[in-house]
């Protein structure tokens, strides 16, 4: 995931629940290295992606993957506010 950018929009509408599953882990495996509390790791959770949208750049953001992440959550964050207002 290079600096293209991201039809947030056309993506989110392919999303399936499972795969909402498998990039909550996908990040959850690059959050590992981070300088972030363990509780928040969760990504299968609004209110962590949420969280870590907010919060992640303060002890990360010269990571090198500190980029990738952040759009995983901004995406996860767009998938998750569409279901709720199913």
């Amino acid at each position: 995931m290079g600096d293209e950018t991201i039809d947030y929009k056309a993506t989110i509408h392919r999303i399936r629940g499972e795969e909402i599953q498998e990039r909550a882990l996908e990040v959850k495996k690059l959050l590992h290295s981070m300088d972030i509390p363990a509780f928040r790791r969760d990504a299968s959770r609004p209110a962590n992606v949420r969280w870590l949208i907010r919060n992640l750049a303060a002890r990360n953001n010269k990571r090198a993957s500190f980029k990738t992440v952040i759009r995983e959550l901004v995406l996860l964050d767009k998938a998750f506010r569409m279901w709720e207002r199913a």
